[in-house]
């Protein structure tokens, strides 16, 4: 077969965590040109030095394809797939939320925001269990064995935990505390209402009557509670109880990843909420807006500055991801010039996990190497 000049590398999984592949497709075709049965750098360096016409290369942010691409004696333009770059910073920016956010919090739309400081105060620090004050302590002495030198495959030996769990509890700074859903009611859909006809000293009958038209299905008892409770509130704070919503986490994270331009009006007031309750993610904030403005316009000074900037930086993620950038200069910035990218290759490895499920597992390499490469 003749190898065109244009060539996209990626892995595939025979069995995922345990052993991978290796595909080679035509960047001008999308076609696949050849499978190996493995991914380690000297087979994959052995398969390009044999195609000697190859001189250009689209892969995703794999350390070992790097790696054997460069060992190879001759010059081979080498490119970032743009999609696996972002990718990376968006896995980076996940794993700081994830240790600076707490999981669910509650957001006050209306009065009482000193109170609302309050409670979230007590939800930074709420009381354990037995079980997981034992869990913090084992995270505590993991921390303590990190800071007096112990590297990540000791503490993996030692305390009997995989190493990215290991790695997951350096990072913590307090107890993962997972809070339970609040239990929904059929009456949430017309708190506003309920409040709005609380003040203007509506009866429970009334308040019952009247959402019953607006398409209520529960029973009057439920109304007569929920009354009885927001008067007692009314009492207590002298004032109009306000809205309580609860913010969790997941919602919250996309909202630092989206193009600010791109946020509705919504969107904007939770995401300066989140800034303003959680000050410490605004610098992981500006960054992923900075980076992803940039690459957008085809930027390429912007990784320089980046890397150059990084004892400017206190923020693990950023710094780790920066490193990353530097160990990837030279590809990252020929990803910004260039239009190539690993897309054809993405869906060739699709099309080879479907023969694989065709072919029920009991097919060898050769079988499936001869269905992957056959053209009609």
């Amino acid at each position: 077969m003749k190898i065109l000049p244009f060539v996209a590398i990626d892995d595939f999984a025979f069995r995922k965590g345990s052993y991978y592949g290796t595909l080679f497709c035509d960047l001008k075709t999308g076609q696949p040109i050849d499978l190996l049965e493995t991914r380690k750098q000297e087979e994959v360096t052995q398969w390009i030095k044999n195609h000697s016409t190859i001189m250009f290369m689209t892969r995703d942010g794999s350390t070992i394809y790097r790696k054997a691409i460069d060992s190879v004696e001759r010059p081979i333009v080498q490119v970032m797939d743009r999609f696996h770059l972002l990718q990376n910073l968006h896995r980076y920016m996940v794993n700081a939320l994830q240790r600076m956010l707490p999981q669910r919090w509650e957001k006050i739309e209306q009065k009482n925001e000193e109170a609302a400081t309050e409670r979230d105060n007590k939800q930074e620090f709420p009381q354990l269990n037995p079980k997981q004050e034992r869990k913090w302590q084992l995270i505590q002495n993991i921390q303590l064995d990190h800071q007096a030198g112990m590297s990540f495959r000791g503490l993996s030996k030692k305390y009997k935990i995989d190493r990215r769990t290991i790695s997951k509890y350096i990072k913590m700074e307090s107890f993962p505390i997972q809070k339970r859903r609040p239990h929904p009611s059929m009456l949430n859909p017309y708190l506003e209402t309920i409040y709005q006809m609380v003040r203007n000293h509506s009866t429970s009958r009334q308040i019952y009557e009247y959402i019953k038209k607006q398409g209520f299905k529960g029973g009057f008892d439920s109304v007569r509670r929920r009354v009885t409770s927001i008067r007692k509130e009314m009492l207590k704070t002298d004032q109009v109880p306000p809205i309580v919503k609860s913010c969790h986490r997941k919602a919250i994270m996309h909202l630092y990843w989206k193009l600010h331009q791109q946020l509705s009006d919504e969107e904007r007031q939770n995401l300066n909420y989140a800034l303003t309750a959680f000050p410490n993610t605004k610098e992981l904030y500006g960054f992923v807006q900075y980076f992803r403005e940039n690459i957008n316009q085809n930027d390429s000074q912007c990784i320089k500055k980046l890397i150059s900037s990084i004892n400017n930086h206190i923020t693990p993620e950023i710094k780790s991801f920066i490193n990353y950038l530097y160990k990837e200069l030279d590809s990252i910035v020929l990803s910004i010039h260039y239009t190539y990218s690993n897309g054809a290759i993405e869906g060739q490895i699709n099309r080879l996990k479907t023969i694989k499920r065709l072919l029920y597992g009991r097919a060898g390499f050769r079988l499936l190497r001869k269905r992957v490469l056959y053209r009609w």
